[in-house]
């Protein structure tokens, strides 16, 4: 009797995890469409690239200018970095 019960929870519990494999999917697709979508309105904002150089007056414009629409778009700071680093181009880039 005892077996006949385990043989019965067993598709159940496998039908559970399913499920929860199934959800954790879900999320992780919707977070990377989220993060995305926030590179997408970041681009949109038309941020300046920053190729390197030694010009302080263009480096401070430009820190400004990355300021100004992580502002308006609410960043947090994991966002700012990441999309700091995708605006930077060869010799800034390093």
């Amino acid at each position: 009797m005892a077996n006949n019960r385990r043989n019965n929870e067993l598709p159940e519990a496998m039908q559970v995890i399913k499920d929860m494999v199934a959800a954790l999917l879900r999320n992780q697709r919707l977070e990377g469409t989220l993060e995305s979508q926030g590179l997408a309105e970041f681009r949109r904002n038309k941020p300046l690239q920053l190729f390197g150089g030694y010009d302080p007056n263009k480096v401070e414009l430009w820190i400004k200018e990355m300021e100004k629409i992580f502002r308006v778009m609410n960043c947090i700071d994991n966002q700012k970095v990441s999309y700091v680093m995708f605006m930077l181009i060869a010799e800034a880039e390093y």
